[in-house]
């Protein structure tokens, strides 16, 4: 699903590319928040991390219910299939909540930069067909 950039390979296999992207993303997030000190940096980057984690599972916790239901999976006890939804969704609203506005903030921008990403994968698969 990433861009083809980061499928090239230097000699000995190495995707090299995304090796470096990757470094440079992270040394960018970490020049980011220069300013504080090394634990906050830590604090900052853990809580964006799970923050990260929690939106797919936002998305799951949803999907479930909407899968359940159109599969007829278990569909004799729906009271119990919308109870875990829920609180699936819910723990991540919570949790989510709990991360605090910054890190909200940074996520939904570091979310917000990802798109340009899957545009380019989006055009890949096109041009592929």
């Amino acid at each position: 699903m990433f861009p083809r950039i980061f499928k090239r390979e230097n000699k000995n296999g190495v995707p090299y590319l995304g090796v470096i992207i990757g470094s440079v993303l992270t040394s960018a997030l970490l020049l980011f928040n220069l300013s504080s000190s090394l634990i906050d940096q830590f604090n900052f980057i853990v809580d964006l991390t799970v923050l990260t984690a929690l939106v797919p599972y936002i998305f799951v916790a949803a999907a479930y219910v909407i899968v359940v239901i159109e599969k007829k999976l278990h569909f004799n006890n729906i009271l119990k299939t919308f109870l875990l939804g829920s609180l699936g969704f819910a723990y991540s609203l919570w949790a989510i909540y709990g991360s605090g506005s910054d890190t909200v903030f940074y996520g939904f921008l570091l979310l917000l930069l990802g798109i340009p990403f899957f545009v380019l994968m989006k055009y890949n698969q096109n041009k592929d067909n």
